[in-house]
């Protein structure tokens, strides 16, 4: 009988290793390409689309799929490396949300969108800032909502929502329930990985009530500081 954990370690390691091999090939140092950035942490890196296509195979592909796609086809032209962060600028500045969105978002008022965003993001960060430690990222096109547990999307299927102004609009109805903290897109995908995140197939903690003291909450904190396992553990 096949263990399923150990295929999985097997197929994270493939995807790492072509991972890997595919931004080397964009960016030798594997650095964000974005002008000033110095962003090297591959786990907050992402590849993009130098100009914005929303037609052809390779827009179709994905993850692994468009990895191998551009393997097979020796690393074509129109791709770079940047970071989650400025990808999301990148996004944002160019709207790059294909031509029948962005005539629904310019009809329907980006500026709301913004205005409710802040909203939410000031409520959890006064400071509309990033919340992982040593963090100083204060766009708010880089920011994000972050479920402290992990457990963002499993939530959303639960309540029956989407992600982005949905789960911002929800937010603000339930009066900003807890469990929630602000981190940049790069740092977002930091914690997924340091956790087990993007794997995750089963359930491994609670959730805790945050305080003062653990703004910034990973499930290996809760390992590492007594009282967060405290409050854990009494809740079981």
């Amino acid at each position: 009988m096949r263990n399923p954990r150990r295929n999985l370690r097997y197929q994270r390691q493939y995807d790492q290793t072509l991972r890997e091999e595919v931004y080397r090939a964009y960016s030798p140092n594997l650095r964000c390409q974005w002008e000033h950035c110095d962003w090297h942490d591959m786990r907050g890196l992402t590849l993009d689309h130098i100009i914005a296509t929303h037609e052809g195979q390779n827009r179709r592909l994905a993850g692994r799929q468009l990895y191998l796609y551009l393997v097979n086809n020796n690393f074509p032209h129109g791709f770079q490396v940047l970071c989650m962060n400025h990808q999301r600028i990148k996004v944002a500045e160019n709207h790059e949300l294909g031509p029948v969105n962005q005539k629904k978002k310019a009809i329907s008022g980006r500026a709301w969108r913004e205005r409710l965003k802040r909203t939410v993001i000031s409520h959890y960060s006064p400071n509309l800032v990033c919340q992982w430690p040593g963090c100083e990222c204060t766009d708010l096109r880089a920011l994000s909502v972050d479920h402290i547990d992990g457990n963002g999307a499993t939530h959303r299927r639960e309540m029956n929502l989407k992600g982005g102004i949905v789960f911002y609009r929800y937010l603000v109805k339930a009066n900003f329930p807890e469990g929630y903290q602000i981190l940049c897109m790069n740092h977002q995908w930091v914690k997924k990985n340091m956790n087990d995140e993007v794997w995750r197939k089963y359930p491994k903690v609670q959730a805790i009530k945050p305080s003062a003291q653990t703004a910034f909450v990973t499930v290996r904190d809760r390992q590492r500081v007594p009282e967060i396992s405290a409050t854990t553990s009494s809740r079981q």
